[in-house]
């Protein structure tokens, strides 16, 4: 009788720590302490896309991996965040201008914001005519060049810095540099469709 009760508890602590943590917000982000922006929708990419990708944060000394996989379609983005051993550990679903989050319990401290991660994938990927407009509402401006895009503040100083190793973006690795964190992170698509 003990032991059946000793692994009931076992049993509603497993379940216990694998429930998921989340919101509901608004589609702004952060951008640096004090400003924040709405993002682009969703269907303001162009295109539907699945794609399967890498991203590598380094932050801080540390170096984390996460396998990704994002969707979009007209009205909808949705986006979600593996362990290396296939379980799926945050997510993220962004339509009707909301964004809703969830991360698996005891990871919120350790994972990024997923509305972060977000920001960096629809920087990086976005068409900046879908940009401009929301950043300039707070005196930002993102500059585009050869396989390259700077988000420059409104003092004129470069925020982040993205490189792409292809024209196509996708078929190259995204180098994402957030200079004032010191936070670099590298977006590798392993395959997508369009």
């Amino acid at each position: 009788m003990i032991f059946r009760m000793i692994c009931m508890w076992l049993f509603v602590l497993i379940l216990a720590g694998c429930v998921s943590r989340g919101g509901k917000r608004g589609n702004t982000v952060q951008i640096t302490p004090g400003v924040t922006v709405a993002m682009p929708l969703p269907a303001q990419l162009g295109y539907n896309l699945t794609a399967s990708q890498l991203v590598t944060v380094e932050y801080d000394g540390e170096r984390h991996q996460l396998p990704v996989q994002l969707e979009v379609e007209a009205g909808r983005l949705a986006l979600a965040g593996f362990s290396s051993w296939g379980q799926r550990i945050m997510s993220l679903t962004y339509e009707k201008r909301a964004i809703s989050t969830s991360v698996m319990s005891g990871l919120d401290e350790k994972l990024p914001d997923p509305g972060q991660v977000l920001f960096n994938v629809m920087l990086s990927l976005w068409p900046p005519e879908a940009w401009n407009a929301l950043l300039a509402s707070v005196g930002w401006r993102l500059k585009v060049g050869p396989k390259q895009r700077l988000l420059i503040n409104d003092h004129g100083d470069v925020v982040v810095t993205i490189r792409y190793e292809a024209e196509l973006y996708l078929d190259g690795a995204i180098l994402f540099v957030n200079h004032p964190l010191k936070l670099k992170v590298t977006i590798k698509t392993l395959n997508y469709s369009r």
